[in-house]
């Protein structure tokens, strides 16, 4: 019989079998058992066999073999199926002597009795680590991943029967196990090798884990895995292979959060590049209070509570898009809260400085105590807010990465009592702001005369000193005055502008000594008349039914008593520097040193330190009313017993011995290398420091402060 006949006849009895498929009826060719187990007998019964007939053969579509076959006296064939005989469904021709009979239905062969393969899902569902596989000579990389697939009725004598499909496509898989398969994992154990393909090596482990390796990973990194046995096929089961594992996107993620803080500290370094004074690095511009040139502790907050959700939100959106292939996920529904907490504590701390006036500036240079303390005391207020920053910061990071890249779907929520949390410490925080006083703020320091004793004592005979040149201070009044000038309106504004240009002209007649002395006094009276013009100003203001321009007017006359204090100010310092006499060698100076303070909310009632020694009030010149005290130059606009500028004087001629031995430790010795650190502490305890050296530098200039202060 050709195999050309052969094939025909099984075309033909296909045909039949779609058209008649189960129906049996007497005179057809039956198998029984079907389905049949390998190993076991199955019966052919052929009625139409010829008489006599004794041999036949069994042919199986899809099975080259053919199979010898012997008949009884009855027509019936017992047939053995062989161990090794392939699973599945197949119909059958049974040739007796050059008849050909077909078995009317479609024979099942299974491997034994209630056979059904059965495919569990993958535990874990996906995994990170794949293998690099070079073939072509070393020329082309692939990579691959290891599949375990667990399950019941894997077939471990028969490997082959474990038919396996990725993606509908079938695998070639070498069942001599993954030991077995060449090192290929780098292109020097690749090079000598002629291998064109990946090879899929695998074992069966047992009849409830196969194990494959060197399985292609698609270009989607799914694999739907689907396990075939003949006719049977289990159900489909997805297993992802993922890019990048939990430390990379985590790298990446701070990356991307590092990355834009450093644009945004770009951007701040070309600010500072721009101006003129540059005293700090663009970090601490970002950090430091402004006005008390501290580190802010609101600022902390926003900055450090933004940097975290930067960095989660970036860990989900690689994860999502990157890792996952999934679109651009929503932003968690309470983060926005988070970053709105931080903002209005921002904000809501300018606007209590605004309220209440700066906090302390604390040392002189910026340092990370100044987040919890205001003006060099411990602020409970702020130790809670920073605590609570800290841990909910560290907790919403360790949170995000909780999760693989692979697995995240989105980020966990900010606890709502973790909202609350961080609403009572805000407000503690701002609250603490507004209960505590204003603290001082020093922004310059001024010494008069600037050189030290033992430099002015040495000068054998001195020259009469020059005329105090007063165009500096007259020039900053000037541009005031006609500022003012252009539209004051009629009554006490008009007086107090009056007295300021009144000023203006009795300083500019101050060409000598003598001249200067004598206006001294009378800008002092100037000064009187101003600031009671100012009052009366402010008094009509606050009356009921006051005119509409009574506040501009109010305004204009503080500025013109605020401008001709200033003046006074600056004549009387530099009329005393000028007048000054020298001390002689071993005796008390006769001068009067004076010590000047300029700042915000300056306390006359405080104490004083210069280079960590008090400054005894009994060490200051009495005053008018015999009074040892501070003068207060300006006062602060909204609080009398704070002062803008303070003047501290020192006879030495009048100092006793310990102070005078004090005295001397201060000023006594010119030593430009030597920092003394000048220091004002509030009643409350919040104090503000400054450096400075005798003489300072090689002229007399304002110290400025290198720190910065609390917000």
């Amino acid at each position: 019989m050709s195999k050309r006949f052969v094939t025909l006849v099984f075309a033909g009895v296909s045909l039949l079998r779609g058209a008649d498929a189960g129906k049996c009826g007497p005179g057809a060719v039956t198998v029984a058992p079907n389905p049949a187990l390998r190993g076991a007998e199955v019966r052919i019964t052929v009625p139409g066999a010829p008489a006599g007939a004794k041999t036949g053969q069994l042919k199986f579509s899809g099975i080259d073999k053919t199979y010898d076959l012997a008949l009884d006296d009855k027509g019936t064939i017992a047939f053995p199926v062989p161990p090794d005989f392939p699973l599945g469904e197949y119909t059958g021709i049974v040739t007796i002597d050059k008849h050909t009979f077909a078995v009317c239905e479609p024979v099942t062969v299974l491997p034994f009795a209630g056979w059904q393969p059965k495919l569990l899902p993958f535990d874990p569902e996906a995994t990170y680590d794949s293998e690099d596989v070079w073939v072509k000579g070393g020329r082309h990389r692939i990579e691959t991943a290891r599949l375990v697939l667990r399950g019941s009725g894997f077939l471990k004598d028969h490997p082959a029967d474990n038919r396996i499909f990725v993606n509908s496509q079938e695998l070639t898989v070498n069942w001599a196990g993954c030991a077995k398969a060449p090192d290929l994992s780098t292109l020097a154990s690749a090079e000598n090798q002629n291998i064109d393909k990946v090879e899929v090596f695998g074992a069966v482990r047992s009849s409830e884990r196969i194990e494959l390796c060197r399985v292609p990973i698609p270009a989607n990194r799914q694999m739907s895995v689907v396990l075939r046995q003949g006719n049977q096929a289990t159900d489909a089961y997805t297993f992802s292979v993922y890019r990048w594992s939990k430390l990379p996107v985590a790298v990446a993620s701070a990356v991307v959060a590092i990355f834009l803080a450093l644009l945004v500290l770009v951007l701040v370094h070309v600010l500072i590049r721009h101006q003129r004074q540059r005293r700090f690095n663009a970090l601490k511009v970002l950090f430091l209070d402004p006005e008390t040139d501290t580190y802010s502790l609101s600022k902390f907050q926003f900055y450090l509570w933004t940097a975290a959700a930067l960095f989660g939100y970036a860990y989900l959106v690689i994860g999502r898009m990157l890792v996952q292939g999934q679109p651009w996920p929503e932003v968690p529904d309470n983060l926005p809260a988070v970053i709105a907490i931080g903002t209005g504590t921002a904000v809501g701390s300018q606007i209590a400085t605004a309220i209440n006036g700066p906090k302390g500036s604390g040392g002189e240079d910026p340092s990370l105590a100044d987040l919890v303390t205001s003006g060099g005391v411990a602020a409970v207020d702020r130790v809670q807010m920073f605590v609570w920053t800290l841990f909910g910061v560290a907790a919403f990071c360790v949170a995000a990465l909780r999760y693989g890249p692979g697995t995240i779907k989105i980020l966990d929520p900010v606890p709502t009592s973790m909202l609350y949390m961080m609403g009572l410490s805000s407000a503690g925080y701002l609250g603490g702001k507004l209960a505590r006083k204003p603290g001082p703020v020093i922004t310059e320091l001024s010494i008069t005369p600037a050189e030290a004793d033992d430099t002015i004592a040495s000068a054998a005979a001195p020259p009469p000193p020059p005329p105090p040149n007063l165009t500096q201070p007259i020039a900053e009044a000037q541009a005031v005055a006609e500022k003012l000038a252009a539209n004051t309106p009629d009554g006490s504004a008009a007086t107090a502008v009056k007295a300021l240009l009144g000023a203006i002209a009795l300083a500019g007649k101050g060409t000598t000594t003598a001249d200067a002395q004598a206006a001294v006094t009378k800008l002092a009276e100037s000064r009187t008349t101003a600031e009671l013009a100012a009052q009366t100003a402010a008094a009509d203001f606050s009356k009921a039914g006051a005119p509409a321009d009574a506040g501009r007017a109010a305004e204009i006359a503080q500025q013109a008593a605020s401008a001709l204090q200033d003046l006074a100010a600056s004549v009387s310092s530099m009329v005393s520097m000028a007048t000054a006499p020298a001390a002689g060698a071993g005796a008390a100076p006769r001068f009067t040193r004076i010590v000047e303070v300029r700042g915000r909310n300056l306390s006359s009632q405080g104490t004083f330190e210069i280079g960590d020694a008090e400054l005894p009030f009994r060490m200051l010149k009495p005053d008018a009313d015999n009074h040892r005290v501070p003068e207060v130059v300006i006062r602060e606009p909204d609080n009398p017993e704070m002062g803008r500028f303070i003047r501290l004087s020192i006879d030495p001629a009048q100092l006793e011995g310990p102070d005078f031995k004090q005295y001397k430790l201060w000023f006594g010795t010119t030593n430009p290398k030597t920092k003394l650190n000048f220091i004002v502490i509030n009643p409350d305890g919040q104090k503000a420091e400054i450096s400075f050296t005798v003489p300072p530098s090689s002229a007399q200039t304002a110290q400025s402060p290198q720190s910065g202060g609390n917000a």
